[in-house]
């Protein structure tokens, strides 16, 4: 639900700018980079934590000489190989990233807890709003453990 909300504003916002882009034609790219700002702050944020959440954990990082790599990744190893060869280093790297399960119920909480304790104030708005939405579901999950004896997560 949090997420479909922040989505949602997304949405409208670009159909927003569509209309102004199609009402003013001349619009130039750099006002659009300075009104879609605000997402290329929370977009990045919202990534990392799906991609925590489902276990996959963080993204390749750019910089080759710091990356850990899946073997059983053959695109990915070779990507890695490449740059670390076009930066004048020889690579063969066998370096697997442990895999996780998905995240579940408490663990969610705790990860979006602290996400939210960010200093921009954008991605702790979102993380927060996101935060509101799980522990509305924990709190339904509690009053319906109290009131009629079902526990379900």
């Amino acid at each position: 639900i949090g997420l479909n909300e922040i989505l949602k504003e997304y949405r409208c916002f670009v159909l927003e700018i569509e209309q102004r882009m199609l009402s003013k034609p001349d619009l130039p790219v750099s006002r659009l980079k300075y009104l879609l700002r605000r997402y290329t702050i929370i977009f990045p944020s919202l990534y990392s934590l799906m991609r925590e959440i489902s276990g996959e954990g963080s993204p390749l990082p750019a910089d080759p000489q710091t990356t850990e790599v899946d073997p059983s990744d053959e695109t990915k190893l070779k990507e890695y190989n490449d740059k670390s060869r076009a930066m004048g280093r020889e690579s063969n790297v066998e370096i697997t990233i442990p895999t996780r399960d998905m995240l579940k119920g408490g663990q969610i909480l705790d990860l979006l807890h602290r996400c939210a304790q960010v200093g921009v104030p954008e991605v702790q708005n979102c993380m927060n709003r996101l935060l509101f939405h799980c522990h509305r579901v924990l709190f339904n999950q509690i009053n319906s453990f109290i009131i009629h004896g079902f526990l379900t997560d």
